[in-house]
């Protein structure tokens, strides 16, 4: 039996030696092992024995990976069954990932246009293939030797395939990671395509070029809330420096309808080589970001809208940027549609959230 904490204990699979635990996740932990049949260190991730109901999920993962061969794409190497539980071998990287790399110091322009074309490609064509990441972030985009022209996209483990397969996820879930997720992912709705990782990735270049994320607030509640109802900062208030046609291209990206942004990785991936020679001597983000200025759309307050039977969270202390949250019961859908009209009389917006939670939003400008 294993010993997951011990450092080089098991041989799995009659394969791959484990190594020293090097990292955790909800579905299990990755160790750093030796193959024994190709001779090189790998990283092996491994479901947790507790966790037998992620199975599918934790299998889901491996057959996607294995179908995806891209350069910007971390490599499969094996994945299979044993006594002991799953297993899924990919090939090793040394390196940080681009949040790590993003807390330490500010990225070129360049770097990053360079860096997420190549991811952008990479995911154009796992789009071709039918298949759609769902959780495009920094922490999961690696890069080794900490260089970003060799970044490589991470961690399949909520891809989802629109050609058919059995679906992974319940309707009316969401899954990803909330200041990344597109706001139809934010409401769980089920046919998600190729522009929600569009939205991610354009997420992630807004986070490379202004220095902070484009919906950052202080808690889980007020981020979905603001990815909901409330737009990006115009990137040119915040990079005024940098050219018109990436101030589009991050707006484009970034749009709420899915239908104004680019169609897949592979069209993003061509309009950001198209605008890198514009990028080509600007300076990075300055570390200390602007705050809202005069003229912006602020939350002013949100109230979060449930069922009696019905269990929301307790939200975080609210944020100076996120304004206020209240919860107030539902008794049926009658009661829907009265809130529905009174927060449109107030001039609120009413969205329905993943878990069946209605959030009713108030907004004003800010303060300079």
């Amino acid at each position: 039996m294993m010993s997951r904490d011990t450092a080089i204990v098991d041989l799995v699979a009659a394969r791959f030696d484990l190594g020293e635990r090097r990292g955790a996740g909800g579905m299990g932990a990755v160790f750093r092992a030796h193959d024994r049949v190709t001779g090189h260190t790998v990283a092996l991730k491994l479901l947790r024995e507790d966790r037998t109901a992620e199975v599918d999920r934790f299998e889901h993962e491996a057959e996607v990976l294995a179908t995806l061969e891209h350069d910007a794409i971390v490599r499969y190497v094996a994945h299979g069954r044993t006594a002991d539980g799953m297993y899924l071998a990919m090939e090793w990287l040394d390196g940080v990932d681009l949040s790590e790399r993003l807390e330490r110091v500010p990225m070129s322009p360049a770097d990053a246009i360079e860096m997420l074309a190549r991811i952008a490609e990479a995911l154009g064509m796992a789009h071709a293939r039918g298949i759609v990441h769902r959780d495009v972030k920094p922490g999961n985009i690696f890069l080794p030797g900490g260089d970003p022209s060799r970044a490589k996209l991470l961690d399949f483990g909520v891809a989802r395939s629109t050609l058919g397969d059995r679906p992974m996820t319940q309707a009316g879930t969401a899954l990803g990671t909330p200041g990344y997720m597109a706001p139809e992912q934010a409401r769980g709705e089920r046919d998600l395509d190729a522009r929600v990782d569009v939205f991610a990735l354009g997420a992630v270049l807004f986070r490379c070029l202004a220095g902070t994320a484009p919906f950052d607030a202080g808690n889980t509640i007020a981020v979905l809330t603001r990815v909901l109802f409330e737009e990006p900062p115009p990137l040119w208030m915040v990079r005024p420096d940098l050219p018109a046609s990436v101030h589009e291209l991050v707006a484009k990206a970034l749009s709420k309808p899915r239908d104004h942004r680019f169609g897949d990785g592979a069209e993003l991936a061509r309009a950001l080589l198209d605008i890198a020679p514009d990028v080509a001597s600007a300076a990075p983000p300055s570390l200390v970001a602007g705050g809202i200025t005069g003229g912006e759309e602020r939350i002013l307050a949100a109230v979060l809208v449930r069922r009696p039977n019905q269990h929301v969270p307790e939200p975080e202390p609210p944020s100076e940027t996120a304004g206020t949250t209240a919860t107030v019961a539902l008794t049926n859908e009658p009661d829907v549609m009265i809130a529905r009209k009174q927060a449109a009389a107030m001039r609120g917006s009413f969205e329905r959230l993943a878990d069946g939670t209605w959030a009713t939003v108030f907004s004003g400008e800010g303060a300079t």
